[in-house]
């Protein structure tokens, strides 16, 4: 009896201790299972971690870190093969405007559709970065100067293809650096920077362009960044000034009125011309706030002029690309004619056929805004831009201006006369304005006043003066 019970003992002992084993052994398999799974989870989180510390958020291109990284990378290879590969910098023209007046989620969008047209289209083997901005690099191998010749050309030809963010036709154009390994640099920074030197000689020297780093660029850009940070103060200090250039009725000969033209009197460098300063300002965006004050002060002294009796002057005010999109321009516009007390008609908003077609809905709806105020618009340089004829029937433009080279190109023989009475006969037969910009001979003064132009205006009938000098020198003045 005694045996039987310990033998069943023995075996209840077992068969827990067995079950015992079993629970644990189960345990244990969920708890590396769990394991697993999250260390798994840990070799995915790290490997997310790395692809934002080394990607742009926005475009998911390489940033400025992996960059660099392959720019190290490449000096090795071609270091030990000497070879040569170049770093090209690029900064978007135009942007900053779009941005402005669409709004940053389609500015996000354009940078996004930029960095996968450039992927898309160069070189599997190339690098396409995004740095920051509208500012991206391009890493290439090449075999020399012409094979970087032609990628820079490929990526201004596919940045000025129209980019199509909604419902919106984008145009931008780019301006490109090019930095070449090792004549332009044996190490990243040295080649980054020169790049940039590059793009920024590019930019000042009329965008839409490449160019070569050379070492004067450098000493050029710390001179621009120099003059960049006097223009910021320039506003404050009170350094810009208006000269008005007279503009003279074809027919009667007589004073119409005057393109105000702003002059910075800078406090080394003496008086500069907008070509000294302008392009800067458009790249920094200082040109809205300069271009809000040529208004305010053109219209102000439309005012006083009118106040002395030349009730049938006229004052024309160039306006930027950017400001023209800018938000509440128009409101500007308005505000400066109530505060000088001047009619609309008094006011002539000059903008290039450029400016125009380049964002063409949004540029019809201000300027259908400036002519129901009553203000005339004028097409300036008309001719030497892309315009088309399709859609410039459409524009409440009330004046076109002749581009220079059409006037200069008077007496150079019958074909350069043809293509100026071309002009002339189109802007007419629309029923537009027509003035003849640029005079600066009696030969095409004649001719010009011959082709029934209604303006004249150029150096040959009067220089850009200072308002307190306009009146006095030729108000009383006749072209003939």
């Amino acid at each position: 009896m005694i045996g039987s019970y310990d033998l069943t003992t023995a075996l209840l002992v077992l068969a827990l201790l067995t079950l015992g084993i079993a629970v644990v052994t189960t345990l244990l398999d969920r708890r590396v299972g769990r394991d697993t799974v999250l260390l798994g989870g840990g070799v995915r989180s790290n490997k997310e971690l790395t692809q934002l510390a080394l990607h742009d958020t926005l475009t998911k291109l390489p940033n400025r870190l992996l960059l660099e990284d392959r720019i190290e990378q490449s000096i090795g290879k071609n270091k030990r093969q000497s070879g040569m590969f170049t770093l090209m910098f690029l900064d978007l023209d135009g942007f900053k405007s779009i941005n402005d007046s669409f709004g940053h989620p389609v500015g996000d969008e354009l940078l996004n559709q930029v960095g996968r047209r450039l992927t898309e289209r160069l070189r599997a083997s190339d690098t396409v970065a995004r740095v920051g901005g509208d500012e991206f690099v391009v890493l290439a191998q090449v075999d020399g100067l012409e094979d970087a010749a032609s990628i820079a050309e490929l990526i201004i030809r596919l940045i000025r293809d129209p980019f199509h963010v909604g419902d919106h036709e984008l145009r931008l154009s780019t301006s490109l650096g090019v930095a070449i390994y090792p004549c332009d640099g044996s190490d990243q920074q040295t080649l980054l920077t020169n790049a940039d030197a590059a793009m920024y000689h590019a930019k000042f020297h009329g965008k839409n362009a490449f160019s070569f780093f050379d070492s004067s660029m450098n000493a050029e850009a710390v001179d621009q960044l120099d003059l960049l940070q006097d223009l910021r103060r320039a506003l404050q200090k009170e350094e810009f000034e208006l000269y008005y250039q007279p503009k003279f009725s074809a027919s009667g000969g007589h004073v119409v009125g005057a393109e105000a033209l702003v002059r910075w009197h800078h406090p080394t460098q003496g008086l500069l011309a907008p070509s000294a300063f302008i392009g800067l300002a458009e790249q920094s965006g200082l040109i809205v706030e300069i271009d809000k004050w040529v208004l305010q002060q053109a219209c102000r002294q439309m005012g006083i002029w009118r106040s002395e009796g030349h009730t049938q002057w006229c004052v024309a005010v160039n306006v930027s690309a950017m400001q023209l999109s800018h938000v509440g321009f128009v409101d500007s516009v308005k505000s400066a004619l109530e505060t000088n007390a001047l009619p609309a008609g008094t006011l002539i908003i000059e903008i290039t056929e450029t400016v125009v077609m380049g964002e063409l809905g949004a540029s019809m709806q201000v300027l259908h805004a400036l002519a129901d105020l009553g203000v005339d618009v004028s097409l300036d340089a008309f001719g030497s831009g892309h315009s088309s004829l399709l859609h410039l029937k459409d524009l409440p433009v009330k004046e076109l201006k002749t581009a220079r080279g059409f006037v200069n190109g008077v007496q150079h023989g019958p074909r350069d006369r043809a293509v100026i009475s071309a002009v002339v006969q189109f802007g007419q037969a629309l029923g537009l304005r027509i003035v003849a910009e640029g005079i600066e001979t009696a030969e095409q003064r004649s001719y010009l006043a011959a082709m029934n132009c209604d303006v004249l205006q150029g150096y040959l009938l009067g220089h850009p003066l200072p308002a307190k000098d306009f009146v006095g020198k030729l108000a009383c003045c006749k072209t003939a």
